[in-house]
């Protein structure tokens, strides 16, 4: 890592975040040039030329470390992460990380979810030139928050619609959010709770083209740095 410039971007609203440290009044983590440039050319010549993408979804192709999406460099990334924030990821154990490669001409990505985890780090590494709108490609993120619910996995990894579980924790807090745009080598960090998708999409198409983010999952959900509930 190299880690650029770091700015906390908040919604506006009051929420608070068990994640603790700069994440504690609510706030997204945003930091630029997160990795060094012979890492990112080295994690797209690995993303793009690598015959791992095994999962189908609809609109993108998923690569899971289980299944190849494994290498040194992702493990020393994950480790320098931890060194790099230490009050977000302390020893936190890193229970996941995949990628997500979107297919040409898509204009939505991932839907509205939260993960089974303590702290997101999602990264993009396709080039700012492939995206045809710098103001989406990125993601947003929702005040709401599964924590204090007794909502399942299934209910908060369902599609939306009109009243369901997501979409009245998301109406509950007036749809308030922080909205990131997609650069390359930017990391956004936030606590795994928070509902959140994919921003709308604008990419050139063609192999080079397509958008690709990883995310490491830091933590068991409901456990925070230092290792506390």
């Amino acid at each position: 890592l190299r880690v650029g410039p770091a700015n906390i971007w908040h919604s506006g609203g009051s929420v608070k975040s068990l994640a603790g440290g700069v994440l504690s009044d609510g706030g997204v983590l945003v930091v630029d040039n997160i990795l060094s440039d012979a890492a990112l050319r080295s994690l797209r010549e690995f993303s793009e030329l690598s015959t791992i993408w095994f999962k189908e979804y609809t609109n993108y192709l998923g690569a899971m470390m289980w299944t190849g999406f494994s290498s040194p460099l992702l493990a020393q990334i994950a480790q320098e992460l931890r060194q790099a924030f230490p009050d977000l990821l302390c020893d936190l154990q890193l229970q996941f990380v995949w990628a997500f490669k979107i297919t040409d001409g898509a204009r939505e990505g991932i839907d509205t979810h939260a993960d089974e985890a303590s702290v997101n780090v999602n990264m993009w590494i396709t080039p700012d030139d492939e995206n045809l709108d710098v103001d989406s490609g990125g993601l947003v993120v929702y005040d709401a928050s599964v924590v204090g619910t007794n909502l399942t996995f299934r209910d908060y990894n369902s599609p939306l619609h009109d009243g369901s579980a997501s979409e009245r924790l998301i109406e509950a807090t007036g749809r308030r959010n922080v909205t990131v745009p997609h650069r390359q080598n930017r990391a956004v960090i936030f606590e795994s709770s928070r509902l959140h998708h994919t921003q709308s999409l604008n990419f050139k198409t063609g192999i080079r083209s397509r958008r690709i983010n990883l995310t490491f999952l830091f933590g068991h959900k409901g456990v925070y740095c230092p290792k506390r509930l």
